[in-house]
């Protein structure tokens, strides 16, 4: 059987949209965290004892363990991957540190971009709903697991000498659309304008250093429309006593060992890669695939979007010399089966009206598997926008992009997404909560005249699952944040029978890890916990 080998669609670090369209992104390195695992409070709750009555517990339950799970820091310290996780509840958390279960991290990038249609037709309730959406949550799961964390430097870093650099600060990657931009004639301090750091680092550097130089540069610079690359490594001096160091890292081997000649061509060569640019007009590139949709993204800039087979040869060549971009930004990815015919990719390019020239902004990669009894379900695998590309709406015009061309095939019964990190999960909610509210109208119109949305009956769930190639669960949810936008919260009986239904979802979801807590009033506190978690998330 063919299995994905990447890992989820969505790593945390990469998703914040950053506005870095022509500036270099700081480089300051950020302070090594040290997790504080928290274990699930056993103390009994005061709360009353029908299904409703957690709903008054405001407080964490976990305040109080606060300094003992501090003191038990380096007993879980193999558990600090669970504290990372960015798509855990602050109470899964807490009870997979409990029971000595791995929590695995999501590991895909994207940007999340606010998408500028009008919403004009929409129910007031809806237009706001879809604002809230889009606002950061400072009380969102990730949030609260950051204020968990203790920024204290690793004791072993106050060890660290000039020989021993951390590798996210020396690395940068470069997308050239110009020749002149090699020549230092640009205004980016030399560089292109389309430069930036990578998020991640460990898969390619052990433990995301660089030993035996001082001062290491690593730049990657790439033609910004075929990919064309070449690697520059430099450093002011070499240590003289290696075994001081632990060592010296081979720089140029652990990178070319990725780069896949000889479907992707580098060079070591500056001169011979700004005579590849210059030879280069921008009429020379064809993309690979085919087109399915253009739209203009500013006066001077264009998007086009195209979709081909990972094992076509014009694309499977394409596709080498991008999979390197995955190790920078996407946590544990690993490099797809490039000669399986089912994976398809969707890639986005930025043209420039002035100059033609275009260039890689992003891309999808997606496969199809058999659903039961004869239709196929596609999920979602990778998805990453690069950081010059990041906030400007791009990546939820090319979901919806996948979305269209995946209605327009008869055989696939939905579209899912393989692990979504939070952030994602939350782009992906307001495309399917826009695309919702479009196709069904007559009924958000009634229900926001009512206040009331009809029950989700399986006729009405089948419908939108065959107009929307929504997955059930992704359905259930859109419809429990839209009911969440249109109850009335002054009104105790609706508002309370609003909560029952979303907690006994929320049971039977996590219902292994809930029935295992034995107070049962412990256990209707945490269950309340993680109902209002998801109320932060939808408010």
């Amino acid at each position: 059987k063919t299995r994905l080998q990447p890992s989820s669609a969505m790593s945390a670090t990469a998703t914040q949209s950053k506005q870095t369209t022509s500036t270099k992104v700081n480089a300051s390195r950020p302070p090594r965290r040290r997790a504080v695992l928290i274990p699930v409070s056993s103390s009994t709750s005061s709360s009353g004892g029908n299904a409703d009555a957690a709903s008054s517990v405001t407080a964490s339950p976990f305040a109080a363990e606060m300094a003992r799970a501090q003191s038990s820091l380096e007993a879980n310290a193999a558990l600090s991957a669970v504290a990372t996780s960015s798509s855990a509840t602050p109470f899964a958390l807490a009870m997979q540190v409990a029971t000595q279960k791995k929590v695995s991290p999501s590991s895909a990038s994207v940007s999340v971009a606010s998408s500028s249609s009008s919403l004009a037709q929409l129910p007031v309730s809806a237009t706001s709903l879809f604002a809230s959406l889009l606002k950061p949550q400072s009380g969102s799961a990730s949030s609260i697991v950051d204020d968990l964390m203790e920024t204290e430097e690793d004791e072993e870093d106050e060890e660290r000498s000039e020989w021993d650099v951390f590798a996210n600060d020396c690395v940068s990657l470069h997308l050239v659309e110009e020749a002149a931009e090699m020549k230092g004639t640009d205004t980016n301090n030399g560089q292109p304008a389309m430069s930036f750091h990578p998020e991640l680092t460990h898969q390619i550097f052990d433990d995301e250093r660089i030993l035996g130089f001082k001062n290491p540069r690593v730049d990657m610079y790439y033609a910004s429309d075929s990919l064309y690359s070449y690697m520059s490594f430099e450093y002011d001096e070499l240590t003289p006593d290696p075994q001081e160091c632990r060592g010296v890292t081979d720089v140029g081997a652990k990178i070319k060992y990725y780069l896949e000649p000889p479907d992707n061509p580098s060079t070591t060569s500056r001169a011979k890669f700004i005579q590849v640019l210059e030879s280069s007009p921008p009429e020379a590139f064809t993309p690979p695939g085919t087109l399915l949709e253009q739209y203009d993204l500013s006066d001077n800039e264009t998007v086009e979007i195209y979709k081909g087979q990972v094992a076509e040869p014009h694309m499977r060549a394409y596709h080498a010399r991008l999979q390197l971009f995955n190790l920078w930004y996407i946590d544990g990815a690993r490099y797809i089966e490039s000669g399986d015919p089912k994976w398809h990719i969707y890639l986005a390019f930025r043209r420039r009206r002035s100059s033609g020239r275009l260039s890689l902004a992003g891309w999808i990669t997606a496969y199809p598997f058999f659903s039961y009894p004869q239709s196929l379900r596609t999920r979602i695998s990778q998805v990453l926008v690069l950081p010059p590309f990041q906030g400007r709406g791009l990546c939820a015009q090319l979901l919806r992009a996948v979305y269209r061309d995946q209605l327009r095939d008869e055989r696939v019964a939905d579209l899912t997404v393989e692990d979504p990190s939070p952030t994602f999960q939350r782009l992906r909610d307001v495309v399917d909560l826009k695309n919702l509210c479009r196709e069904f109208a007559p009924l958000l119109a009634r229900a926001s005249a009512t206040g009331q949305l009809p029950p989700l009956h399986g006729e009405l769930e089948q419908s939108i699952r065959k107009r929307l190639k929504l997955w059930k669960g992704q359905i259930r949810r859109c419809y429990e944040v839209l009911r969440f936008a249109l109850v009335n919260r002054s009104d105790e009986e609706g508002y309370r029978a609003y909560r029952l239904y979303v907690k006994a979802r929320l049971y039977h979801r996590n219902e292994e890890t809930l029935s295992g807590i034995e107070n049962p009033v412990e256990r209707k506190r945490q269950l309340d916990i993680l109902y209002r978690e998801l109320e932060k998330e939808y408010g």
